[in-house]
């Protein structure tokens, strides 16, 4: 039996290992979502954050509490804020440092010293809340809050103390006022004393005093609390196109329990049998606390239903403040079986030193494995995002990138680009060192009008590979590969004029047949051409065998003087040696293929912010043909400077995978009482079955706008 004072000294013993296994994060860059989060929220206004919901990445009660740390402190600037994240990560340190201290306190008050050491051990060693505890995302605290609630409601039920109903109300409307989706613990917690109270008062008949009662209405009176608290943004926060449902999905209930408890196991599966046997053998020492093992049961496995009950898409890390749930039900067997074995001095403690071992170096093994998925993707251009790898934590650091690049590579004169990584990342940290940048440019164009650019990637091997005509030099910080590495390619100005020159006579006039005026971007190709060597030579070096490349400058093109279909050509230069190659080409012209059209008005503005346009989940064969472009022609009535934005978004696994807008204002004509747009959303490469793909109109000024008329088209080549 641990004593008292003993029990202290372990758990400051453990908490200082969590400190040692966390402090690889306290500096850790901020990637996408916590930049949108901090520049638009916590450090913008407290009016922004209490009445602005248009993405979930407002966290309303988590962002109002940083605003108020970063005014106390006098950080709210964001360009300065980025310098030094540890300032505003060190405020999350304090949030897990609380939730280690709830959980310990509740293993131990209501089942043994020894279950609430091992819990904190157990939940400082799950390596999904290492990844997330930290993070300036709400779900750190929302695990605090929930342990919180749940020592609450037990105290109460226990001995009905003063304390305990101010801590019911108070820790379930934080809880909801932090994240929307804890909306599913709540619900887990609150039914599960509605129905204990069911089951009380058939066999005892109706006694409002009756305490599961209680507990189950200071509950619901928190969360009423919160309902109110979101007033101001109530249809955004329920109304929004990252709230889905489809009801009794399978896919639901098979995919996120397996995945995520899996996750938390995070390799510890030698603990899974101890505790088994623990329930089953050592029932004498958790049967008097079963009503309390049975609630932390409820409340861990509860969400998972709701979620396939609702239908909703849920993101995996909305589950993470159920690590501590996890931990105490793993550590009630584990302490029953512990005590089952022969008695000897600090048994106890040894456990404890065991299991913490063992869950160190599964960390220590993660770590080994997220490294090198994170590595793999930079090489292969991939991007993993889950709840034990995720790229922003490994070979993830902008700002060394961009003071580097600053102090040793910067020229005014070379252009700076960036490609395939996030719209709220790299580009923030370039702006505080105020190097001007091309937000997802076009090697290819930019290599066409410069000798050379720079390009900032997260797929740099095939950034290379693509442009594999000209020389590059990998020239990012002690010249490794990261999520951002920054290459120097350079071209011969003669091989460029020798691109120029493959490209067809503009002004030769052919018909081409089925294209109408304005059916293609300005900006964007007009049509791909296949070539094929017919000699090879040293122009062979940018020009593979059948390696399509893009019409340069497609705006000198009008539909009529457009090449037809079938149509071969043929292209004579001269190259840098001074001999000549013959190049044939076959030019495609775009297949549209409508996907969506309605004749019916949609209406989106400040209390209902989005009116959907088209969404769809991509079956096999969806995934394997996907088009190259998305059209969307609209007419929509709206005034100047309120038109909103019209996104493209891609959704998989309940992760934004792709997010796109393109703002409407641009289009608005004065004196038009009706406004006519197309535009165009490049389909991005790497989408798969399931992936969830919509259009869709946020009017993020708040503004009123009307669409009388759109369609989608999807653009193909035959």
């Amino acid at each position: 039996m641990l004593k008292k004072g003993t029990s202290a000294g372990i758990f400051m013993l453990l908490l200082l290992l969590y400190t040692v296994l966390q402090w690889r994060y306290v500096a850790l860059d901020f990637w996408n979502d916590e930049l949108y989060t901090l520049r638009y929220f916590a450090c913008a206004s407290f009016t922004a954050i209490l009445t602005d919901y248009h993405v979930p990445n407002n966290h309303i009660l988590f962002n109002a509490l940083n605003r108020l740390y970063l005014l106390l402190i006098g950080e709210t600037d964001f360009p300065t804020l980025l310098q030094s994240p540890e300032k505003l990560r060190g405020l999350m340190f304090v949030y897990a440092g609380l939730t280690l201290w709830g959980t310990w306190k509740l293993g131990a008050r209501f089942f043994s010293p020894l279950t609430g050491l091992l819990a904190v051990v157990i939940t400082a060693t799950t390596l999904p809340y290492l990844n997330f505890a930290l993070q300036i995302r709400g779900y750190g605290l929302s695990a605090l809050w929930l342990v919180g609630l749940l020592y609450s409601t037990l105290s109460f039920h226990e001995k009905r103390s003063r304390g305990a109903p101010f801590g019911i109300i108070g820790s379930a409307g934080a809880l909801m006022y932090t994240v929307p989706s804890n909306l599913y613990f709540i619900l887990a917690v609150g039914l599960f004393w509605g129905i204990f109270w069911v089951r009380q008062m058939l066999h005892n008949g109706l006694h409002l005093r009756n305490k599961a009662f209680q507990v189950a209405l200071l509950t619901a009176v928190g969360l009423k609390l919160a309902l109110l608290a979101y007033v101001p943004v109530f249809g955004q926060v329920f109304n929004n196109p990252y709230v889905t449902y489809e009801p009794f999905k399978w896919s639901n209930l098979t995919y996120y329990a397996p995945v995520v408890l899996g996750d938390f196991m995070g390799g510890r599966w030698w603990l899974l049998p101890f505790a088994v046997l623990g329930y089953a053998l050592g029932r004498r020492h958790w049967l008097p606390q079963a009503q309390s093992a049975l609630l932390l049961l409820t409340v861990l496995i509860l969400p998972f239903l709701l979620v396939y009950i609702l239908g909703n898409a849920a993101p995996k890390r909305i589950f993470i403040p159920l690590v501590p749930v996890f931990a105490l039900l793993l550590s009630v067997g584990i302490a029953a079986e512990v005590r089952e074995l022969p008695r000897f001095r600090w048994q106890g403690v040894v456990a404890v030193l065991l299991v913490a071992g063992y869950g160190v170096f599964q960390v220590f093994q993660g770590w080994s494995e997220s490294s090198a998925q994170m590595m793999a993707d930079i090489k292969l251009g991939g991007r993993s995002q889950g709840l034990t790898h995720q790229y922003y934590s490994w070979h993830y650091r902008p700002q060394l990138e961009a003071d580097w690049y600053k102090d040793h590579n910067f020229d005014p004169g070379i252009p700076v680009g960036i490609v395939g990584c996030e719209p709220h990342g790299l580009r923030y940290f370039l702006e505080a060192k105020g190097i001007p940048y091309l937000q997802d440019a076009d090697v290819d164009s930019l290599l066409s009008r410069h000798d050379t650019v720079d390009i900032f990637s997260r797929r740099p091997l095939r950034v290379m590979r693509e442009a594999a005509y000209a020389n590059n030099q990998i020239i990012s910080w002690r010249g490794q590969l990261s999520y951002h590495t920054a290459i120097r390619l350079s071209i011969d100005p003669s091989i460029r004029v020798n691109i120029q020159q493959l490209l067809p006579d503009t002004s030769t006039q052919v018909i081409a047949q089925g294209l109408l005026p304005g059916s293609l971007p300005p900006d964007q190709p007009a049509l791909s051409l296949k070539a094929k060597p017919a000699k090879l030579g040293d122009l062979s070096t940018f020009l593979r065998q059948q390696q399509p490349f893009v019409l340069l400058q497609p705006d000198s093109l009008g539909p009529e003087s457009l090449p037809l279909a079938g149509m071969e050509y043929t292209f004579d230069f001269r190259d840098s040696l001074g001999s000549y190659h013959t190049y044939y080409a076959q030019p495609r012209l775009l297949e549209r293929t409508q996907v969506w059209s309605s004749q019916q008005a949609q209406e989106a503005d400040g209390e209902n912010p989005y009116a959907n346009l088209w969404a769809a989940t991509l079956s096999d064969t969806m995934a394997n043909h996907t088009p190259e472009w998305l059209r969307i022609d609209l007419e929509a009535r709206f005034e100047a400077g309120q038109g909103g934005t019209l996104v493209f978004d891609i959704n998989r696994d309940g992760e934004t995978i792709h997010w796109k807008g393109q703002p409407l204002d641009d289009y608005h004509q004065t004196g038009q009482p009706v406004q006519t747009a197309t535009l165009y959303f490049r389909w991005p490469e790497g989408l798969r079955a399931g992936d969830r793909v919509q259009v869709y109109l946020w009017s993020n000024a708040g503004g009123q706008v009307k669409l009388e008329w759109a369609q989608v088209l999807a653009l193909g080549f035959l």
